[in-house]
């Protein structure tokens, strides 16, 4: 059995397969990476305080200064609690600026890609 001029060979696939394992690896290699700069807590704080300032300022403006405020614990001031007549329920969760909340996962790993 013969086989075809345009069949693809074996060491082609090869060197395909090469190709995508090195592509797998260095992303496997960046995710490391990203674990070990977020390992300590707040490595993104900076980041996590500018999202913070910007949602309360968007928020100040539309329902007013007085229906939202920051509270730190043990850390940078990255939660902010809503109270205003307006929203439902007296017991309305915070909202928290992680680093998760703030795509920083996202953003590397699309970096990592490019």
């Amino acid at each position: 059995m013969e086989r075809p001029e345009d069949d693809v060979s074996w060491s082609e696939i090869a060197e395909r397969l090469k190709i995508i394992g090195i592509v797998v690896g260095l992303l496997v290699v960046a995710e490391l990476f990203y674990r070990w700069i977020t390992y300590p807590n707040d490595s993104f704080a900076i980041y996590q305080e500018l999202l913070t300032w910007a949602w309360y300022h968007t928020h100040s403006l539309i329902f007013g200064a007085e229906s939202v405020s920051y509270v730190t614990t043990d850390g940078p001031a990255t939660i902010l609690q809503f109270t205003h007549e307006s929203f439902v329920g007296s017991s309305m969760d915070s909202l928290e600026v992680t680093d998760e909340c703030a795509g920083i996962h996202e953003i590397a790993f699309v970096s990592f890609m490019i």
